[in-house]
């Protein structure tokens, strides 16, 4: 018999853009990666067009238009 299993972090409002960023290594970030830090992979995936250049934009979009009670 087969067990599903669910978990689901609830964070902090307006804090997508900066965990993906960090999740990434991107921005800010970019100095641990020449510090020694290794990243082992990094892919953003089934992002919308307006942002498949920079997915960053969709958690940036998130953050700004993200419900006030959550």
């Amino acid at each position: 018999m087969a067990i599903g299993r669910l978990s689901v972090k609830v964070g902090k409002a307006g804090k997508a853009s900066p965990h993906a960023a960090y999740i990434a290594r991107l921005g800010q970030y970019e100095k641990r990666l020449e510090q020694g830090e290794k990243l082992e992979a990094s892919e953003f995936g089934n992002m919308p067009k307006w942002a498949a250049t920079n997915p960053l934009h969709l958690w940036e979009a998130a953050d700004a238009y993200e419900r006030k009670n959550g």
